[in-house]
């Protein structure tokens, strides 16, 4: 049982406050379109319940959100290619290497192996006190 690191926690608090801000903004760009519609519908039509817009609303993402679905996946199933990077043309550079740089960390540790053959025959112990005597 191995306790995660501290990257792995600062990572997940990241992921955490990142998926927190976004929700933040996505609920604040609803409401800015939201409010737009309402301008634009005040001055194109009469005004409307606002569950009517809602639905409005819910109804257009879902059609959205079908289009984007029956769209085929070109990168689905396909194994990702990656390229050397090219150093660049106006770069030519044939400086010698700098110091190396510091050690890592040390990895996780594997998973155990099999136990191995039994080891030999110990020595004879000494022998013990003699005990009581029964008559």
């Amino acid at each position: 049982a191995t306790e995660p690191s501290d990257s792995t926690d600062h990572r997940t608090l990241g992921s955490v406050a990142f998926c927190i801000g976004l929700s933040v903004k996505t609920s604040q760009l609803e409401e800015r379109i939201l409010d737009l519609e309402s301008v634009k519908e005040h001055v194109l039509l009469p005004p409307l319940s606002p569950s009517s817009a809602a639905d409005r609303m819910r109804v257009l993402v879902q059609e959205r959100v079908d289009q984007l679905l029956s769209q085929p996946r070109f990168h689905e199933g396909e194994a990702r290619r990656r390229s050397a990077r090219e150093a660049s043309v106006l770069s030519e550079c044939n400086c010698p290497a700098g110091p190396p740089g510091k050690r890592g960390r040390r990895g996780r540790n594997g998973e155990p192996g099999p136990p191995g053959p039994p080891g030999p025959k110990g020595d004879k112990g000494d022998q013990g006190d003699q005990g009581p005597r029964m008559a």
